[in-house]
């Protein structure tokens, strides 16, 4: 297996009450702002959020920008988190799901070369609701499974971004951000590969083949009876996991509609099955 992507912006998305401080504004003025001024192929921008609605707006500003020009931001949040999602200043809880779907259109407009920070407690159950039958919300999540504090998020994010804009070298950025914290990182190849074990474990036992075959039967509104023929045929295509495997690596790499994934992404199904 094998993975590359392409980044040269770090937005930061924060929301937290007055009071609670602003670790977000904090890293982007005294490491990734001053130090973007000095290196003109890198840039970063600071967004201060209130509620669903302004988050929604910035997710949109984000996808405009770029879809009309070559930005190919990280996008870091930095607010309260918790298993369920992350809770904005208005006390609005926004669900992973959600989350989710707003970073596919994005992601999906980069060619799969978005890179995600969770600067949140349990920020890493972003990576436990994906679909293997959808596109990809990232290239790969940064975040933590426990509860985090501001300095312990602050500090581990100053390293990771200080080699980020000195050295531009992945591996060392990630090696700098695991000294001190305990955040890890999750690449979408390793993404793939658990949600579609899990597909494969939930959705083609006996009973859920069965089920899915009458559904779609219902769905079409066709009848069951003296249809053995089509039956079978639906069966089988449901329990050719290694034909599944191909339809929707293709749709969660997006090499239908960048044909050059097909390179940065090689994956087979015995990665999947040993």
């Amino acid at each position: 297996m094998k993975f590359s992507m392409v980044y040269n912006a770090t937005y930061i998305i924060e929301s937290h009450k007055d009071g609670h401080g602003h670790p977000g504004k904090e890293l982007f003025d005294d490491t990734l702002h001053w130090k973007g001024v000095k290196n003109s192929a890198f840039s970063s921008r600071y967004f201060d959020i209130n509620s669903k609605s302004e988050l929604l707006t910035c997710f949109n500003t984000i996808l405009t920008e770029v879809s009309k020009s070559d930005a190919y931001p990280i996008i870091h949040f930095d607010m309260h988190g918790s298993q369920q999602g992350i809770q904005l200043k208005d006390s609005t809880l926004i669900p992973w799901s959600d989350i989710q779907t707003a970073l596919q259109e994005i992601n999906i407009a980069m060619c799969n070369n978005l890179l995600v920070c969770m600067a949140s407690c349990n920020g890493i159950y972003l990576s436990k609701i994906l679909s293997p039958i959808d596109r990809a919300p990232a290239f790969g999540i940064i975040g933590s499974p426990d509860e985090i504090s501001f300095d312990e998020s602050l500090s581990a994010y100053r390293e990771f971004y200080k080699k980020l804009l000195s050295t531009r070298n992945f591996i060392e950025m990630l090696d700098a951000l695991g000294e001190h914290s305990s955040f890890t990182f999750i690449n979408c190849i390793t993404l793939f590969k658990g949600a579609f074990k899990k597909y494969i474990d939930e959705e083609c036992t006996n009973d859920r083949i069965v089920a899915r075959t009458l559904e779609s039967f219902e769905k079409a509104n066709v009848p069951t009876e003296n249809n053995n023929d089509i039956l079978g045929d639906v069966v089988a295509k449901l329990l050719d996991t290694k034909s599944l495997f191909k339809k929707y690596k293709r749709v969660f790499f997006m090499t239908d509609i960048c044909p050059d994934n097909e390179n940065r992404f090689t994956i087979c199904y015995e990665d999947i099955t040993d």
